[in-house]
């Protein structure tokens, strides 16, 4: 039976001898009597699960992502009857990080959410329109992050051995630290609940290959495979590098927890304060000759080498690191972010060079830089950037980031 229901059936006598004694007061009649609707709620206070999430597909955004519809490539398919184009949203990429994890969460975890306490509200903007119907939803798990990724962009573990460094007694192995806030919910998960809903995410069984303890081995490459181009062997990373075997490229690490509401309000606020790491493969118009002439042209000063070796001589005119540029905001979120020019700093730089026209990029920066505007540039809106650091004579190298990694956040 419902809860709500419970608690009318027990008030349900007070409140007749409370409707009998107006009744025999000195009132004329029940009538002269207003009175008003009594409505009990009983709802479970909200709290807060943690963990960290990884994301090795391109194609699944932090949050739903619905953009408007546009007709213009389909294009005599609209109602065939008006020939009026299609209307309304359209959902980009195959899945979202909070549709992989939040439904999970609420239907294993905590027996489902509650929505008894949810309102229908009706709105009446003038009497010539109709009643407007809104759902007021009370009840319901919401997934927040800790900054996000753009959909194009993986979240993947560090990508070398000091991952092992990384983990501690809970389990932590990196990824993007995220809270879930449960409103309403049936019941509150113990810690095999949360393990089940670890499990259920990652799609893990007892024989999966991507458990914890593999986490801190090393894949064996192959070096020689010259049928490979950079980009395909950019895209080919090793389970150790990711939380769980989810189709969809989600997956959460082992430790979910319990947190205060504190832990909840402080996520975003921390975020400015965080040092961020990513990886990139780029591409150059301009020929890259030799390793060493890469690190000259971007300031990356390899230890010395007793060897002599010309790709290990430190830079000396090469900037120093960290480095701060300057970024005006860039074109592509300029319709919904004001223009401004933010100071953000470059604190360390390892460029290495794949081909005569290819190179792997893993830097290390302050929160809030645009890291695809630092390679190429942002028709010069960022300065300096990678493109202006390869160009010569005052003039740019056309750069391209084809791929781009974050590999992990300080916390």
């Amino acid at each position: 039976m419902d809860i709500n229901k419970q608690v009318c059936f027990k008030y349900k006598e007070k409140w007749v001898q409370w409707f009998d004694t107006i009744k025999s007061s000195s009132y004329t009649s029940v009538t002269d009597v207003k009175c008003n609707h009594i409505q009990v709620a009983i709802w479970r206070k909200p709290y807060y699960i943690s963990g960290f999430y990884t994301k090795h597909i391109r194609t699944v955004s932090q949050t739903p992502f619905y953009v408007p519809y546009d007709d213009s490539q389909d294009k005599g398919k609209g109602n065939e009857t008006t020939n009026e184009p299609k209307k309304g949203m359209v959902k980009k990429g195959t899945s979202s990080i909070e549709e992989e994890i939040c439904p999970v969460l609420a239907k294993i975890g905590c027996g489902g959410i509650s929505v008894y306490n949810n309102e229908e509200i009706h709105k009446k903007d003038d009497e010539s329109k109709n009643d407007n119907k809104s759902k007021l939803v009370y009840g319901m798990c919401k997934f927040h992050a800790s900054g996000r990724e753009d959909m194009d962009v993986r979240m993947l573990l560090p990508f070398d051995e000091t991952i092992c460094a990384y983990k501690n007694e809970e389990g932590f192995m990196g990824g993007r630290p995220f809270v879930c806030e449960v409103i309403d919910a049936y019941h509150m998960p113990t810690q095999d609940d949360l393990e089940r809903v670890v499990a259920a995410v990652n799609h893990d069984d007892t024989t999966s290959a991507n458990n914890d303890t593999e986490h801190c081995k090393k894949k064996d490459t192959d070096e020689d495979d010259n049928a490979i181009t950079p980009s395909d062997k950019w895209e080919e990373i090793p389970s150790i590098r990711y939380f769980g075997s989810n189709p969809n490229g989600v997956g959460i690490s082992s430790n979910i927890h319990y947190v205060p509401s504190s832990a909840f309000r402080n996520l975003q606020s921390n975020t400015e304060d965080k040092v961020k790491h990513y990886g990139c493969l780029v591409w150059s118009c301009n020929v890259i000759p030799t390793q060493s002439y890469l690190n000259d042209k971007l300031g990356f000063s390899p230890p010395s080498s007793d060897h002599g070796s010309d790709a290990m001589t430190p830079a000396k005119s090469a900037p120093h690191y960290p480095l701060e540029i300057a970024q005006s905001t860039p074109l592509r979120v300029l319709h919904r972010r004001s223009s401004q020019i933010r100071k953000r700093h470059i604190l360390s730089l390892v460029a290495t060079r794949l081909s005569s026209h290819w190179f792997l990029l893993r830097i290390s920066t302050s929160a809030g830089t645009y890291v695809k505007e630092f390679v190429h540039g942002d028709c010069g809106r960022t300065s300096p950037s990678v493109s202006s650091m390869l160009g010569s004579g005052g003039s740019c190298c056309k750069t391209d980031i084809y791929w781009l990694d974050c590999e992990g956040i300080d916390v």
